[in-house]
Formats: structure tokens, sequence, C-alpha cells
């Protein structure tokens, strides 16, 4: 069963790719670039912990731009092909299912691919326990958690946890 206070108080579900966060009570949180950002070893036992479940993928438009070592012309085609369905960026881990809300890393080579609007980690979450435990490594390391679902709902009266993956 999760937790559902934690849950509340530890996700602090925003889009932004400010390199300095606020959460909800003002106090700056943790990013990538901060000297308290969890340290590899932390990540390490993080995925022990999670059975293997932790993933760093890059977001699906990397493979179009030549400056990102996943470039991959064929890949590129594939990706460009299927931009426009939100399926496709159901399926993937890291994309949302609207791609161009902060136009940091799209198919189309002349751009630009900025990896740091995007999360440095992503838990596979399979079960309520794998839940637990990111709520509680975000909690302790004071860094955002977001959830990742499909669909939405308009009424505010709701509380909802969906996981797609």
């Amino acid at each position: 069963m999760v937790d559902v206070v934690a849950l509340r108080d530890a996700c602090r579900i925003r889009t932004s790719s400010l390199s300095h966060l606020l959460s909800q009570d003002g106090a700056e949180q943790d990013t990538k670039a901060s000297p308290s950002w969890p340290a590899a070893e932390a990540w390490g036992i993080l995925n022990s912990t999670l059975g293997d479940h932790l993933i760093a993928p890059l977001p699906p438009g990397a493979v179009c731009h030549p400056s990102q070592q996943s470039f991959d012309a064929a890949a590129c085609l594939s990706v460009t092909q299927q931009w426009n369905s939100s399926i496709f960026h159901s399926n993937n881990p890291l994309s949302v299912d609207w791609p161009n809300f902060n136009d940091s890393c799209l198919p189309e080579a002349s751009g630009f691919c900025d990896l740091s609007a995007y999360p440095a980690n992503i838990i596979n979450a399979s079960t309520s326990d794998h839940v637990r435990t990111a709520v509680d490594f975000a909690r302790e390391n004071n860094i955002r958690l977001v959830v990742k679902a499909t669909g939405h709902d308009g009424y505010r009266s709701v509380v909802a946890l969906n996981k797609h993956h």
C-alpha cells in the first residue's frame, strides 16, 4: 500500500528547466547541478534496492542530433515518423504526450538537444515497493519526484496515482 501523504509530500510535479527549483514551501530542492545531488554510488544502491529497475534513457529526439553519442540516422527516421503519435510518446519512459512543451530535444538535427530538461534517472515502477522506494529516496535526498502517467482528470476533487509502465 502506498503512503498517500508521503507521496503528496515527496511529489513536486512541475515542468521547468530552471536550474534552481523551489518546493511548495519555498525551500530549494536539489538538481543534478547541485553539489548535494546524490552520488553515483547512491544511485547504484537505489538501483540494487529496486532490482535493476532504474533506467537512464535519452530523449527520443536525441538520435537525430549528430552532437549526441546516440546519433543514429535510421533510428531518427523512425522517431520522426512516429513523433506525432501519442502512443509513441506514452510508450517512451522519458517522453511526454506534449513533446514540444519545452523544445529541448526535438527530432530536428538543426535544433539543439538539451538533456538538462529531462529527468536524470527513471524508475520503472511495477510494484508498490518500487513506488515507496522512489518516494523515500526523493524525500531523503531532497529531489523532485515526477510521476509519469497516462491520461488526466479535470476534476479537482480526485486523487489519482497511475503508473503506466
